[in-house]
């Protein structure tokens, strides 16, 4: 959960923390997740954030699903 960190470390950078076997869902489910995700990291506005997975990605996931979770990530404006 990305909300503990927020909390624990205002006024810091973070990176990652989004499970990267969300990207085994469909899209309406990765861009669901992703926006709420985000909205919590944009609610702590004192936080530098760096999207990244809290892990890399595994060889059989989809390379249009990485493409798409990027989209989602640049449409949300932080």
């Amino acid at each position: 959960d990305i909300e503990k960190p927020l909390k624990e470390v205002p006024n810091k950078a973070l990176q990652g923390n989004l499970d990267p076997a969300l990207l085994y869902a469909n899209k309406e489910v990765i861009e669901r997740e992703v926006a709420k995700f985000l909205q919590k990291v944009a609610s702590h506005r004192k936080t530098l954030y760096v999207f990244n997975l809290g892990h890399g990605l595994s060889p059989d996931m989809e390379e249009e699903k990485v493409k798409f979770l990027v989209e989602v990530v640049k449409r949300f404006k932080l």
